[in-house]
């Protein structure tokens, strides 16, 4: 099921053949390819023709400060899809705090080397995680995202 404005529900996470600390969700199971895959270079997650899925992680936070979450990225991008790098909160019970929501689109087309993307937010009032999402929607079959070293960084509080 999905949480309030959308967003995965916990019970729906799963973690089989993420990356260690990661989980990931799909709107419709098997209705596309997520991958954790060896590369030159390192490790990296794929999303191919997926309908709505992402990659998650938990990171505990505190509420107001502000905090930055950078992955390099790299792939193909058709008209009609949509892949991007989301920040988003959870309160202490597991409850979406979605009205800070962040989300950074990744441009259409396609990018054959890595590049680095980010989104910032400041955790709101009652936050104790962010939840780091590497979320792709509507692509074709010839669509594809990879994702690798994905890192969040603490701002100094106001």
């Amino acid at each position: 099921g999905l949480g309030s404005n959308g967003t995965p529900s916990n019970a729906d996470w799963r973690a089989e053949g993420a990356p260690p600390g990661w989980s990931y969700w799909e709107r419709n199971p098997g209705a596309g390819r997520l991958r954790w895959v060896s590369e030159a270079g390192g490790r990296c997650v794929t999303l191919t023709a997926v309908k709505g899925a992402c990659y998650l992680q938990n990171v505990p936070v505190s509420p107001g400060a502000v905090y930055f979450a950078l992955a390099d990225w790299r792939g193909r991008m058709g008209p009609a899809s949509k892949a991007t790098l989301t920040l988003s909160w959870k309160d202490a019970a597991g409850a979406w705090l979605d009205a800070s929501r962040r989300t950074t689109d990744l441009p259409k087309g396609s990018v054959s080397g890595w590049r680095t993307t980010a989104v910032a937010g400041r955790a709101p009032a009652g936050a104790a995680a962010a939840v780091v999402m590497l979320f792709a929607d509507d692509q074709s079959d010839a669509d594809t995202v990879a994702f690798s070293n994905v890192r969040m960084h603490q701002g100094a509080p106001e």
